[in-house]
């Protein structure tokens, strides 16, 4: 194990996820870059419309209307004001710049995407995440590749929409591009989460109308993508424990919003237990690549003395009292508590590793926290202080149409065993099944009040929900019916 403050073995972690979740920046433009520029094959220069957007750095003017007139004076009237454009200016930065990830440098700078002249280079806020998507929807199932591939990128080289009109001035300015590397379909078959995340893939495009809004399924599309890294690092551990077999799924408990205490806590436990599940993914994958270096056969005195060895680079840590701790006898009290508790060596060593990485070692962001980051960037996770899984419409919107099938109906009922059953939602939409899935991960041990009757409410407010965007239908008998088919 190398020296430089573990970063070799988290970097071979990072491998075996398959992409970095390493940063509460990440945001759905920094994916939507990536995976349309993996998917067109392509990417183009996004000079002129980034300097167009952004006008200020730290507060100071970067580029003023007066450079802009100067610059770009082959697309300006000759009698437009200075104010006429900032004014401008301020229009086209609302429109590329929605998510704020248009920066002055632009190496590190995402355009909000309409069409495939918005998509530029790699920036470093993507970690990865694209590449492991586009491999998911690359890869054959039933000897097919993903048919969102086609279709999104038949999207974006439509450029007939309202933005790719407003800011053609400026694309055919920027009309460099670069043709990438071909990626030929991938063999191998998928499995497990991964198998499952390309499920859901298949049904939104296939749900998706062909006269449908191409700037609203383009948007359906990237918040799927990031909702499927989310439920990825959540539930990637089920693949890699023989505690569990294929039906398992890790409890999200969606809360209607109606001032439930027993929901709320819920909600608030399910979120938490996916935060430790990503801990113990990782852990288990420190574990088995410890066991492939052969640490099982190193005593617990050789695992001190390598951890005296390590290198921190990091300022020393204050306790209360002031006392200076050095990071490696830190870590060392980690080994030992953890090692005294479960008698298991290498267990130990991978729990105190991972603490160590994600306390003293990652410097932005630790993949738990990139959760619930990316999570709230989407509208699924909400709470200033005690979050929870608190869903927008919009995400119930791409939830549902990630998880029926075109022409399908069905309860209330079954709706909730279908939705717990490919990404482990709960909704409450059958109380009794639901408390024991709660109970298997000891959540309901914590949720104070009538739980199965709580779980009803929720359901039922949720149903009001889809109803309200035409996705449910309550009949005369109460019995309500959820398809597609508005």
């Amino acid at each position: 194990m190398s020296n430089n403050r573990l970063q070799d073995l988290n970097n071979e972690v990072m491998e075996k996820i398959g992409y970095k979740p390493l940063s509460n920046r990440i945001k759905p433009v920094h994916i939507a870059n990536g995976l349309f520029r993996e998917i067109l094959g392509t990417q183009y220069s996004l000079e002129t419309m980034n300097t167009w957007s952004k006008r200020f750095k730290s507060g100071k003017e970067i580029n003023s209307a007066n450079d802009i007139k100067s610059k770009y004076s082959e697309i300006i009237d000759e009698d437009m004001s200075l104010d006429e454009i900032n004014e401008l200016r301020g229009y086209i930065g609302q429109l590329l710049d929605s998510d704020k990830a248009v920066t002055p440098e632009l190496k590190f700078s995402a355009l909000t995407i309409a069409s495939k002249t918005q998509v530029g280079s790699e920036v470093q806020n993507e970690f990865k995440i694209p590449g492991f998507l586009f491999r998911i929807l690359n890869t054959k199932v039933d000897e097919q590749i993903s048919p969102s591939l086609k279709k999104v990128k038949e999207l974006l080289n439509d450029e007939t929409d309202e933005i790719s009109k407003f800011i053609r001035p400026l694309t055919n300015i920027d009309v460099k591009s670069k043709e990438l590397e071909k990626v030929k379909p991938i063999e191998t078959s998928l499995t497990g989460v991964e198998l499952q995340i390309r499920k859901g893939f298949d049904k939104l495009v296939g749900n998706s109308k062909t006269n449908a809004n191409k700037l609203l399924f383009l948007q359906r599309f990237i918040t799927y993508s990031c909702f499927a890294i989310m439920y990825h690092l959540s539930s990637k551990f089920l693949d890699i424990s023989n505690r569990f077999d294929s039906r398992d799924r890790i409890p999200l408990v969606l809360d209607a919003n109606i001032g439930n205490d027993s929901i709320r806590i819920a909600s608030q436990e399910s979120l938490l237990l996916a935060r430790l599940n990503i801990e113990n993914f990782y852990e288990k994958t420190v574990e088995n690549i410890l066991l492939a270096n052969e640490y099982s056969n190193k005593t617990k005195e050789d695992i001190l003395e390598e951890i005296n060895k390590l290198s921190f680079k990091q300022k020393k840590v204050k306790k209360a009292n002031d006392n200076e701790t050095e990071p490696n006898e830190e870590m060392k009290n980690v080994f030992i508590g953890y090692f005294n508790q479960t008698g298991n060596l290498i267990e130990s060593y991978a729990r105190a590793i991972r603490l160590i990485m994600f306390s003293k070692v990652i410097n932005s962001s630790d993949p738990a926290t990139s959760y619930v980051a990316l999570g709230a960037k989407i509208g699924l996770i909400y709470g200033r202080t005690k979050k929870r899984y608190l869903p927008t419409p919009n995400i119930l919107e791409v939830l549902i149409l990630s998880v029926l099938n075109d022409g399908e109906m069905l309860t209330l009922s079954d709706f909730g065993r279908k939705i717990c059953g490919d990404f482990g939602i709960i909704i409450g939409a059958n109380p009794e099944e639901d408390v024991q899935q709660l109970k298997m991960w000891d959540i309901s041990e914590h949720v104070p009040g009538d739980l199965y009757t709580s779980l009803a409410e929720n359901a039922d407010a949720l149903s009001e929900i889809y109803i309200s965007m035409g996705y449910a239908k309550r009949y005369a008998d109460g019995v309500i019916i959820f398809s597609l088919n508005k």
